[in-house]
């Protein structure tokens, strides 16, 4: 039977849970009656967060529903509609404060490896962490060093370079979609640790602004090229919010040499035996992708998690000063 289409709703109060403890919070809608064969389709959400989804509609009393909704990403204030087909419901919308717990991404790592480790081969939960980075590019071989890195399910921070950026986009794109993280490495190749303040703000800001434009958000990561300091280039990434990022295992693939010694430079490197929090430096050559794989069963055979450097600050609770030297973070 079709229903009646003159019938006046009046959404008399929409009220929430109020927990911050979840991101599923229930809503009761009150009707002064029923609407007949409401369902959760016809409720229209329009709120201020997102990735907000409409979970189970339930009828409590005449009149009286509540619907879950899920996956709210950000507290916020949510507006409820009615907008079932047939009937002729008030136009009135109820607005309501829903909740949704802070952030924690420690927490949110801590949990993946709790559920991931066993998937990835480690023979027990690792309890180490290393960063794994590559300067240099994006290159010729971005594209396959990606390949290898999603095989192995690994995440890396890229330092790259602003003129490399400009020249291939794509390859700077598919380091972004592939949730890798991106660092400045400058604009060239040219040391910058004795060189006036000016140079250094105008190749910082070029590679900055580069990356920018790809991927829409500041990096706040910064290599040197060549790992040469000096007082200006603090400075100057002070005044531009950029962490600077040194090396605790070094590769030392940039001197041509083999595979099998890129590897065990990284794998048996003596700073692996002090404990964890390690930066290994790797560059975008050739040897060093065939590397990788190698590199990265000897890592976690040896009780590591890799991950990116903002990932391992987040791990060990250090949050990265602009200006500030970390060779390794503990």
């Amino acid at each position: 039977m079709e229903p009646a289409k003159d019938i006046n709703v009046e959404f008399v109060s929409l009220e929430a849970d109020g927990s911050a403890e979840t991101a599923t919070t229930k809503l009761t809608l009150t009707f002064d009656k029923d609407i007949i064969n409401l369902e959760a389709a016809d409720i229209a959400l329009r709120q201020n967060s997102t990735g907000t989804t409409i979970g189970d509609l339930i009828r409590i009393n005449k009149g009286v529903y509540e619907l879950a909704v899920k996956d709210i990403k950000a507290s916020g204030n949510i507006t409820v509609s009615i907008e079932k087909y047939g009937y002729i419901i008030t136009e009135e919308t109820k607005t309501v404060t829903v909740y949704c717990p802070p952030p924690n991404p420690k927490a949110d790592i801590e949990a993946f490896i709790e559920e991931h480790w066993q998937e990835y081969g480690y023979s027990k939960k690792p309890t180490k962490y290393i960063a794994l980075s590559f300067d240099d590019g994006p290159s010729s071989v971005t594209q396959n060093l990606l390949n290898v890195l999603e095989g192995k399910k690994v995440k890396a921070t890229f330092f790259l370079i602003g003129q490399n950026i400009r020249n291939n986009k794509t390859a700077v794109k598919a380091i972004f979609n592939k949730g890798h993280e991106l660092g400045n490495h400058s604009d060239g190749y040219s040391s910058l640790g004795s060189s006036p303040a000016e140079t250094i703000t105008g190749s910082l800001t070029a590679a900055s602004a580069a990356i920018k434009e790809i991927t829409g958000n500041d990096t706040v990561l910064f290599r040197a090229p060549n790992v040469n300091y000096g007082d200006n280039l603090t400075r100057v990434c002070t005044e531009l919010n950029l962490a600077i990022i040194g090396v605790s295992v070094w590769s030392d693939d940039w001197q041509g040499i083999d595979t099998q010694t890129i590897i065990a430079n990284v794998v048996n490197n003596s700073f692996l035996k002090s404990g964890d929090g390690g930066i290994i430096n790797c560059h975008e050559l050739a040897n060093t992708v065939i590397a990788v794989p190698d590199i990265i069963d000897g890592l976690r055979d040896k009780g590591f998690w890799i991950m990116t450097v903002g990932e391992l600050a987040i791990i060990k609770g250090v949050t990265l000063q602009p200006g500030t030297r970390y060779d390794s973070i503990r």
